[in-house]
């Protein structure tokens, strides 16, 4: 076999990068093709990794990123978390080779629709899949789940019978993934005092687990009229430096003896307080969407306490307007 026969050979042996492969699927250039979705479908600071792993998702789906039926978004933890919009679900459910229709049914109580179920026939099953979603766990106080609360429903309904009946994985939902984004998380946090402030104030509407947990920290760190050992863990009156970058640890300062220090003290105790009355705001708008074992959670946890036992202090009106929420979700 001559020299230009085992070139050929070799070639022909080497697979084709998925960059290519969808890029030709779409008539594009594998440049223009990258740069047109990153700019458009990938949220954040994707690596080329990141990319092509998305990629592989909307190949082995056959969705169109182009077409916004695929987002990529940055997962907790990092990497990348692909996104399917529900345009996308009933793309992949529709071109399932065994898909045989599909099927849902309301469950009421009087007026109030208080369930969906969704039945899926494959052509290789005699009996249908089904799954049902209850509109107490799912319904959030989002602008889309008090216009469509029904259609929201429905479509959850839909998605989770998809990945009982077909095995989809490694794929969520826009809701899905706001969700992820603001479950608890319960790694030590690494971030100065203002980064967790700003991201209380940027926080989405609605209760936030996240905020709870550092709630306890800020108020932990809250200072001290009659020792210094008590003063936060990250001063951004007098520390310009923390912008909220990770480091190991918020260490405690040097003691402060000046009256500046005692001016971002004051500060401090006023700040404390208003992020508790947002707290309660948001807890109580909250507390008719949450599920008996979460107002149980909210009973006992001895972060939720300290919270509670600040706003006593704070705001007692405010206070009994919480234990009121709390005592009718309970009866409710």
């Amino acid at each position: 076999m001559t020299d230009a026969a085992t070139n050929i050979a070799v070639i022909e042996r080497q697979p084709r990068s998925v960059l290519v492969d969808m890029s030709g699927r779409y008539g594009m250039e594998p440049t223009a093709f990258e740069a047109t979705l990153r700019a458009t479908v990938c949220k954040g600071n994707v690596s080329r990794e990141e990319f092509a792993a998305f990629l592989l998702v909307a190949k082995e789906y056959g969705l169109n990123p182009m077409t916004k039926e695929l987002y990529a978004f940055p997962a907790k933890g990092g990497g990348i978390q692909p996104i399917v919009s529900i345009d996308g679900w009933a793309r992949i459910i529709n071109d399932h080779p065994m898909f045989d229709g599909m099927e849902f049914e309301d469950v009421r109580e009087g007026d109030d629709l208080i369930a969906i179920t969704c039945r899926m026939h494959r052509k290789d099953r005699s009996r249908s899949i089904e799954a049902t979603e209850y509109m107490a766990e799912c319904r959030r106080s989002t602008d889309v789940w008090k216009t469509w609360p029904r259609r929201m429903l429905r479509h959850k309904a839909m998605i989770q019978c998809a990945r009982y009946a077909f095995g989809f994985s490694g794929i969520v939902d826009p809701d899905e993934y706001e969700r992820m984004e603001t479950a608890r998380d319960v790694t030590p946090r690494t971030t100065g005092m203002r980064a967790r402030l700003e991201a209380r104030a940027a926080g989405a509407d609605g209760f936030d687990p996240d905020q709870v947990a550092n709630d306890l920290n800020h108020f932990d760190a809250a200072p001290s009229s009659d020792t210094a050992s008590n003063k936060p863990a990250s001063d951004p009156a007098s520390d310009p430096s923390d912008a909220g970058d990770p480091f190991p640890g918020d260490l405690p300062p040097a003691e402060d003896t000046t009256a500046s220090g005692a001016e971002a003290d004051a500060d401090e105790g006023t700040s404390l307080a208003v992020d508790t009355m947002a707290w309660a705001d948001r807890l109580i708008a909250d507390l008719p969407f949450l599920r008996p074992a979460q107002i149980e959670a909210l009973e006992t946890d001895r972060k939720e306490l300290a919270k509670f036992a600040v706003l006593k202090a704070t705001d007692m009106a405010k206070a009994r307007e919480l234990e009121g929420a709390i005592q009718a979700a309970k009866e409710g």
